[in-house]
């Protein structure tokens, strides 16, 4: 018997309504979330960074700053050559010791020598020339996207005709006694 009772009532939980559904409730147009409408109606330094990111000078396009996006692509252009010739002339010397070591007769290319001490200090320059390329490479990406950064800031910062510092004459009261005093403006 008590189990007869047991599932009547959970078959009662599953067919009986405490509440009448909201009519009220107003269901949404879209089912996805859409962007922040701000990120394009004003001038937004995030929107610079995320263009300076992807494509180097988007930022600056964005920014109206047309002058630094030859600037910008002439360190990137001049560090990824700098990198590619040097990596190049790295891998030939590597391999012109790795013959020497081996004593088969390379085409040396590199003075005509068989010094392997000579050919690892030649190695070692072209792989630091190539690392710091690729360090300077890294750094004029990161430095156009903080200057997509700062131009973005102060896009709509003002720069009037109307900037002035003045000085004027004029009195304090100090320890009940008048005194002379220069005043200090600036105007905005």
């Amino acid at each position: 018997m008590k189990r007869i009772l047991i599932i009547i009532l959970l078959f009662s939980f599953f067919f009986t309504y405490a509440q009448q559904p909201d009519t009220t409730k107003v269901k949404p147009k879209h089912k996805f979330k859409l962007i922040d409408s701000t990120l394009f109606t004003k001038h937004n330094p995030r929107m610079a960074v995320y263009l300076s990111t992807l494509l180097p000078g988007a930022g600056q396009i964005y920014n109206k700053q047309w002058l630094h996006v030859p600037v910008i692509y002439a360190a990137l252009i001049y560090t990824a050559y700098n990198y590619r010739v040097n990596a190049i002339e790295y891998w030939k010397v590597r391999n012109d010791i790795i013959s020497a070591m081996n004593n088969i007769n390379p085409s040396l290319t590199f003075n005509q020598t068989n010094d392997i001490n000579q050919l690892q200090s030649i190695k070692e320059s072209y792989r630091s020339r190539r690392d710091l390329s690729a360090l300077l490479f890294i750094a004029s990406w990161t430095l156009n996207v903080l200057d997509a950064y700062v131009g973005a800031e102060f896009y709509n910062f003002d720069i009037s005709d109307d900037l002035s510092l003045y000085f004027k004459p004029g009195y304090f009261n100090f320890a009940n006694n008048q005194a002379m005093a220069l005043s200090i403006g600036v105007r905005f």
